[in-house]
């Protein structure tokens, strides 16, 4: 490998080395660069020799506040997400997990099931493994006996409970108002908005609401139990689907989770309407399985990286007994694929 030209921008000082780049070129994961960095686990003398001579070559310093916090802390951090059957908190965890690595710190991950007893345990497994700190991207609502006030907390990708609690999000309402203006610039005349119960206040149905009132567009809504079986879900999404396309018939369906999208998909295909011409469908989240589906989904995509960055500072900050900074929420980038029609010409 020709390390300067593979590295040119580090070199050339246009940006810092990151744990990935030292990965890269010691030919390890990042989870081994942790390992190296923080003496725990079994590494063989070459590879971390190999680790060693990569941070030396690129000038890779870890982060100064993470080393400060292992002298009085236990330097790990829990990651709480709703079940990873969402590919969604597959993909937003990764990027938390990485940024978590790249501070110099642990990451321990818990999952809910939004099943009371399971997260209780959750709840108590967390708090026996002292962690300095929890960054949810679960909703507070599920997470019952949570010790608020006396761990630091950072929530991310879900309405925010607290004021006090420092909530990382995109711009939700804008992308919500970008759906509906699409599906009225493209000549849908019926739209649906398909979301979990309990999400009255969520700022992407905010946000189709205030669109389709601006481009007078008739939109009915769908909402829909999320902690039940993918099968009895999928059954009940088709029930209220035909149930709405009886009384008029519809012709788009924002989902404001990709999660839903298939199965309003397989609606789709199972009544013989043609997607994109008699149905179009756009989801939310930008999850990487979107790509694979067929037809691809259209969607809004998260900047995953950008919004784990973000948390993972504001909890160091709470940690450290700092401020927190938290900037204005970024876009989420809308991705136009196979299930929405272009946007006519002027």
């Amino acid at each position: 490998m020709d390390v300067k030209a593979e590295f040119k921008d580090i070199f050339d000082g246009h940006r810092s080395p990151t744990i990935g780049d030292v990965a890269k070129l010691a030919g390890v994961s990042i989870t081994t660069i942790s390992r190296v960095m923080n003496d725990r686990g079994a590494v063989s003398a070459t590879t971390r020799t190999a680790v060693t001579d990569a941070m030396r070559i690129l000038g890779y310093r870890p982060n100064s506040v993470a080393r400060s916090l292992r002298q009085q802390k236990t330097n790990s951090v829990a990651l709480v997400f709703p079940t990873m059957c969402d590919a969604y908190y597959v993909d937003l965890s990764a990027a938390v997990e990485m940024f978590v690595l790249e501070a110099g710190m642990q990451p321990l991950t818990f999952n809910t099931c939004l099943d009371e007893e399971h997260d209780k345990r959750v709840i108590d497994t967390l708090l026996n493994a002292r962690v300095d700190g929890v960054i949810c991207g679960a909703p507070l609502d599920f997470l019952p006996d949570f010790p608020f006030g006396k761990l630091p907390l950072v929530t991310m990708s879900q309405p925010q409970m607290d004021p006090g609690i420092p909530n990382i999000q995109c711009d939700n309402t804008e992308s919500g108002a970008r759906a509906a203006k699409h599906f009225a610039q493209t000549g849908s005349k019926q739209a649906v908005i398909l979301r979990p119960i309990g999400t009255d206040h969520d700022p992407r149905r905010k946000g189709f609401q205030l669109g389709a009132k601006l481009e007078d567009l008739p939109i009915r809504e769908l909402t829909i139990a999320h902690n039940v079986s993918p099968q009895k879900l999928e059954q009940d999404i088709a029930r209220q689907l035909d149930q709405l396309h009886e009384e008029i018939p519809l012709d788009a369906v924002f989902t404001t989770a990709d999660f839903f999208a298939p199965m309003v998909l397989k609606w789709a295909k199972d009544r013989n309407l043609e997607v994109p011409e008699d149905l179009q469908v756009i989801g939310f989240d930008g999850a990487s399985f979107t790509q694979q589906m067929m037809p691809q989904l259209s969607t809004f995509r998260q900047p995953y990286e950008e919004l784990a960055r973000r948390a993972v500072k504001a909890l160091t900050q709470l940690i450290q007994g700092e401020e927190v900074t938290v900037d204005t929420a970024p876009a989420a980038v809308f991705v136009p694929r196979k299930t929405t029609r272009k946007v006519p010409e002027k």
